[in-house]
């Protein structure tokens, strides 16, 4: 399955149109993402599609802070997000937890 679709539609499985909004909105840019999704009364189908389409444009699928905290947003299927970070990421190790917030905390400095 192409992994674009493939994360389509774990966003339409697993995250409503508001709370899709909301997680994109406290990505690092995330003004800029919203400004670039439909508005109005557009359906969740095509809001989900547009999401995947706009991350995967920007980059952001290749960027493990990102699968992070989608994780962070929905731990009870980190496997399903280790498994497509895993397409976009064939490299990259499994997700790192994240204890609070949709987006991961900056490192800190070492003592």
């Amino acid at each position: 399955m192409n992994p674009e679709i493939a994360l389509y539609q774990f966003f339409l499985a697993r995250l409503s149109p508001d709370e899709l909004r909301r997680w994109l909105g406290a990505l690092p840019n995330g003004r800029a993402l919203l400004g670039e999704l439909p508005g109005g009364n557009v359906g969740a189908t095509q809001l989900h599609a547009d999401a995947a389409d706009l991350l995967n444009r920007h980059g952001l699928l290749r960027v493990a802070e990102f699968w992070d905290s989608l994780a962070a947003l929905r731990p009870h299927y980190r496997a399903e997000v280790d498994a497509l970070k895993a397409k976009f990421m064939p490299d990259a190790g499994p997700t790192k937890s994240v204890d609070t917030g949709a987006t991961p905390a900056s490192p800190s400095p070492p003592p």
